[in-house]
């Protein structure tokens, strides 16, 4: 029994170190993990670029590169490190940079550069090329400098040498195909003729409104009438007739009776010329006579062969009157 426990203390003595060995790399990494996620919780900056497309491009084309940019507390990226316009390498041109941030809660800051390159020259063949790196400035309690790094592209002439044969002619272009515009000349020329029928009618109905307006208004209809009853011998009872006449189209025309002491006023409303009001009154002041008064036969006689020209004359002045008059 005692001979025995030598054995069973070296062979836990030897499982004890083999284990031990084993388990290092992973003490290790645990040890460097933590090493390294605190040497990265205090470093002020990081870059980390976002590569574009590396390969395919032809002069003229624009290569953009970005990279967010993590700032400690204090920090902030100096807007005076942007790259300027102009060439870069003799292959390439800056167009444009541009920087953005953005402050966290625990005053540190996230930011984004982005800087858009040209294509200026066109390679003979295929090559590389290479963007040189950019020098990034950082003001803080510590002013430091980065660098975003190089970036290598392929690009490619805009001709590849090549010269195609065994192409056929050219051939002569194919003759445009014609439109027939019979229907459409057809349908301007119907829609020609109606607006032109239209056109014709608008112009007759509106000479015949004016015609018949004029016709109907109050003295050119007296003055049709008076023709009618005008005889080179009158009796009183036509003068009365003839009187009564002349005495509706002033009716018609003042839109109420009209009687003799409202004549005058009737002419200044109407802006009647001094001649025509003259010869309106002394028509009313006829037929006062003819109608109200007892006359003598010479008397009667005179009234009665006056009478047919002094209405004719007023009528007539009146019709132009009201032809000028707008209503």
């Amino acid at each position: 029994m005692l001979m025995k426990l030598p054995t069973i203390s070296m062979k836990l003595n030897c499982f004890s170190r083999h284990a031990f060995i084993r388990s290092i790399p992973l003490m290790a990494s645990v040890v460097l993990s933590c090493v390294s996620q605190y040497a990265y919780s205090k470093v002020p900056v990081t870059i980390e670029r976002e590569d574009p497309r590396l390969f395919g491009y032809q002069l003229g084309d624009v290569i953009t590169e970005s990279a967010y940019i993590g700032l400690a507390s204090g920090y902030h990226f100096d807007p005076q490190s942007l790259p300027k316009n102009g060439k870069r390498a003799g292959w390439f041109m800056v167009r444009s940079s541009h920087y953005e941030e953005q402050a966290l809660a625990d005053g540190s800051a996230i930011g984004k550069l982005t800087i858009d390159f040209q294509l200026i020259n066109s390679p003979s063949n295929v090559r590389s090329l290479t963007i040189p790196p950019i020098s990034l400035k950082f003001k803080g309690p510590q002013n430091l400098v980065d660098t975003l790094p190089s970036l290598t592209i392929d690009a490619a002439p805009l001709d590849t040498g090549e010269v195609r044969t065994g192409l056929p002619d050219a051939q002569p272009q194919r003759p445009a195909k014609s439109i027939t515009t019979d229907e459409t000349q057809t349908l301007l020329e119907n829609l020609l003729f109606i607006a032109g029928i239209f056109g014709i009618w608008l112009i007759i109905s509106l000479f015949i409104q004016r015609f018949v307006k004029r016709k109907t208004k109050p003295f050119a209809a007296a003055q049709r009438d008076i023709r009618r009853l005008s005889r080179p011998t009158l009796s009183i009872e036509s003068a009365q007739t003839l009187a009564q006449r002349v005495h509706r189209a002033f009716d018609q025309s003042a839109g109420y009776r009209l009687f003799g002491e409202g004549v005058t006023l009737f002419c200044e409303q109407m802006n009647v010329p001094e001649e025509l009001k003259s010869m309106t009154e002394s028509f009313f002041e006829t037929s006062q006579r003819l109608f109200f008064k007892e006359q003598s036969e010479e008397a009667a006689e005179e009234l009665l062969s006056e009478l047919p020209k002094q209405v004719r004359n007023l009528v007539r002045a009146w019709k132009k009157f009201e032809a000028k008059r707008r209503p």
